[in-house]
């Protein structure tokens, strides 16, 4: 006897979904991310707020700096000696040589 392959019903072929899932995963990401939301709202709370105060920080700290009064030390400096290294002579600048010239100073 021969065996004949049975007769089947043509597939039907399958419903046309939406490549990324559709409304129905849009809908449980949406719950998902509320979900989230609601979990981690203090923490969320927190990062803004130090976010703010640091932001709020930087901006005072800059704008207290920018209309501080100009001094005379930032051109100037606080130094109250003087040293003269003269440039025209090149014997002065060998090391080991004792400083000459008007204005040099004796260090010991």
């Amino acid at each position: 006897m021969t065996s004949s392959p049975l007769p089947t019903a043509a597939p039907h072929p399958p419903a046309a979904r939406p490549a990324g899932g559709g409304l129905p995963a849009r809908r449980a990401v949406v719950r998902w991310a509320v979900r989230l939301l609601r979990r981690e709202l203090r923490q969320q709370l927190l990062v803004i707020g130090l976010l703010t105060v640091a932001v709020a920080a930087a901006t005072f700290g800059v704008s207290a700096t920018w209309n501080l009064p100009a001094s005379s030390d930032a051109t100037f400096g606080r130094a109250d000696q003087l040293i003269r290294l003269p440039g025209d002579d090149p014997g002065a600048s060998t090391p080991g040589s004792p400083p000459r010239g008007p204005g040099s100073a004796r260090w010991t």
